[in-house]
């Protein structure tokens, strides 16, 4: 029996280690277009699909790095990515999700400096 792969993808692309507990799996509920409250208060609608939401974050990482993970969420022309990753469940996962981008703090602008704190979502298409 094979291993798993336990290394995160953005479109067979390997991209460095996340944190340590670094991917938290949402699951977004889609409600029908005739959800939402009635004149009473009382909620109605009717679920029709689950979509997931992953945070991916990295404590600490190298320019380059940041740049590879940016250089695959950041495409004009190609707005979709095909993510893999080991799931809560231990399984691996991979859907194709949208991205607004990254989130980032930039600890030093030495040459050999570093970046913390670099956060993206994926969201399942």
């Amino acid at each position: 029996m094979a291993e798993p792969d336990y290394n995160l993808y953005f479109d067979n692309v390997k991209m460095p280690a996340p944190a340590k507990e670094g991917i938290a799996e949402t699951d977004q509920l889609i409600w029908s277009s005739n959800a939402g409250r009635t004149a009473n208060g009382t909620f109605v609608g009717d679920i029709i699909a689950t979509k997931k939401t992953l945070t991916i974050n990295w404590n600490q990482m190298t320019y380059d790095q940041l740049a590879l993970i940016r250089s695959n969420i950041s495409r004009i022309g190609h707005p979709f990515i095909t993510v893999k990753y080991q799931s809560s469940d231990g399984q691996q996962k991979i859907f194709t999700g949208y991205t607004e981008g990254s989130t980032s703090i930039i600890v030093t602008y030495t040459p050999s400096g570093k970046i913390a704190g670099v956060t993206v979502n994926i969201i399942e298409k």
